[in-house]
């Protein structure tokens, strides 16, 4: 049998919280030094938990694993609101230079409670999010020192130590890049100006400048330095820094040049002599200074030997001169190039060289002069009247009785002079050979003669009727 009948039945169903929810949440990547982060709506779609739980009231709290990394910690905001919240805004800041991964953990709660656990109540919702912020290589860094100007040419080999200083692998104080390797990289617009190309070499935290100039090269030159680092450039990184600075070299006058002819040799009173090509082989001093001109000055140890000084044409080298009468002996002759380069900054214009021109003596016969009047042709005449005695004689002594006594020249007065004489009556002497001093004395020592006096008055009137020659020879020698 069946019975059918309603029933009325009561079900009373015990809410059980639902956790709140949020979406859009997701990891966060940056790169370094991205500066202060401000996502909005990062979190969105909050909600209570269930459609019937709206008038629940929501709160956030959250943890980061890594606070230093952040110059401003993460934030989450709003903290507290209901279920009108649409969404939240995440704000932070990676530190200057830092990189690396923070995870942020997020608690989302409302205020339904937990009754009924064992039926799945929750009032929390947890999850992690990482923030990173990705390694970018900071450019190295270094200062760098002054220009260099006013270096000399020829300066050859210049060091310049700690001219770079403050050489480091990143500008700030962050060691995180410490580990990294540099090297300098030194170009210029001038190659030429170097024998050794500059170069920068690092010790400690700075560079030493050197480099080699080329010889006779002068100019300017901008020099472009770079410093590296071995960090790469991933995700937009730096790994060098670059600075120019000018080194000037000022132009120094090199030494002209020239190869002298060999020495000289000529006959006195032989008039002179034009040497083509005597100097040859002239030379500015350095292959960029081919635009100067020459002068030639010649000086030498002798004027008075020469009637036209010695002198050089710059057109071919010749060398010309005439000499003067009589002059003799070994002149030294100073022959000068000059340049019109100047001396500024130490350059030199001039050179000298030397040579000699040795004029071969030939000898100029002495002479001298009568102080007395010529009385007779070809000669000079003076009267002695002398009183003999027994066994006695004067001496007559005539002063000054030659004048003008020369050697020959000027040249010549090195030269000793000496007189000898001759005559035609040597029997009326004491002495056969008689002599003159150098000083031009001419003594007469008379020889005695044992006769009366009507013999000496006769020998006296034949003395001076026949006056006798006396032949008078003056000779150069050495005393």
């Amino acid at each position: 049998m069946n019975y059918t009948g309603t029933a009325l039945v009561s079900i009373s169903i015990t809410p059980v919280n639902d956790p709140p929810d949020y979406s859009c949440a997701v990891d966060v990547t940056v790169t370094e030094d991205a500066g202060s982060q401000c996502i909005t709506s990062w979190a969105c779609s909050l909600t209570a938990g269930a459609y019937n739980e709206s008038d629940q009231s929501l709160s956030l709290t959250w943890t980061c694993s890594d606070t230093s990394l952040f110059l401003t910690a993460p934030v989450l905001s709003p903290v507290t609101g209901n279920s009108s919240m649409t969404g939240l805004t995440l704000t932070y800041a990676f530190a200057s230079d830092e990189y690396g991964s923070a995870t942020i953990t997020i608690a989302l709660s409302d205020n339904g409670g937990l009754s009924f656990t064992e039926y799945g109540a929750a009032d929390t919702l947890t999850r992690s999010y990482v923030l990173t912020s990705l390694s970018v290589n900071d450019s190295p860094t270094f200062t760098k020192g002054s220009d260099l100007i006013g270096i000399l040419e020829d300066a050859v080999s210049q060091v310049y130590t700690q001219w770079a200083s403050n050489v480091r692998p990143i500008s700030s104080n962050h060691t995180n890049e410490s580990s990294q390797n540099l090297t300098f990289t030194v170009t210029n617009d001038y190659n030429a100006l170097f024998s050794s190309q500059p170069a920068i070499d690092i010790s400690g935290t700075t560079g030493t400048l050197s480099y080699t100039l080329a010889a006779d090269m002068y100019g300017d030159t901008t020099v472009t330095v770079v410093l590296w680092d071995d960090g790469g450039t991933a995700n937009g990184g730096e790994d060098r820094v670059t600075e120019t600075f000018l080194i000037n070299v000022l132009p120094v006058n090199d030494t002209p040049d020239f190869t002298t002819g060999s020495d000289r040799t000529i006959l006195e009173n032989s008039g002179g002599e034009t040497v083509s090509a005597w100097a040859t082989n002239f030379t500015q001093g350095a292959f960029n200074e081919t635009d100067q001109n020459f002068t030639f000055t010649v000086t030498n140890s002798c004027n008075d030997c020469f009637s036209t000084q010695p002198y050089l044409l710059t057109s071919n080298g010749d060398l010309c001169y005439t000499l003067s009468a009589d002059g003799s002996g070994a002149v030294t002759v100073w022959v000068a190039l000059m340049d019109d380069g100047g001396t500024v900054n130490g350059g030199t214009d001039t050179i000298t060289h030397s040579f000699t021109i040795t004029i071969t003596d030939i000898n100029d016969p002495p002479g001298y002069t009568f102080s007395s009047s010529p009385t007779v042709v070809g000669g000079y005449e003076y009267t002695v009247t002398t009183i003999l005695e027994d066994a006695d004689y004067t001496t007559t002594t005539v002063s000054a009785w030659a004048i003008n006594i020369t050697q020959g020249s000027q040249f010549e007065t090195w030269q000793a002079l000496t007189f000898s004489l001759t005559n035609t009556n040597p029997h009326c002497f004491q002495s056969s050979r008689q002599s003159i001093a150098p000083q031009a004395i001419l003594p007469i020592p008379w020889q005695p003669m044992k006769m009366g006096v009507q013999q000496l008055q006769q020998f006296s009137t034949m003395m001076a009727e026949q006056p006798m020659a006396v032949w008078i020879a003056l000779c150069q020698g050495l005393i």
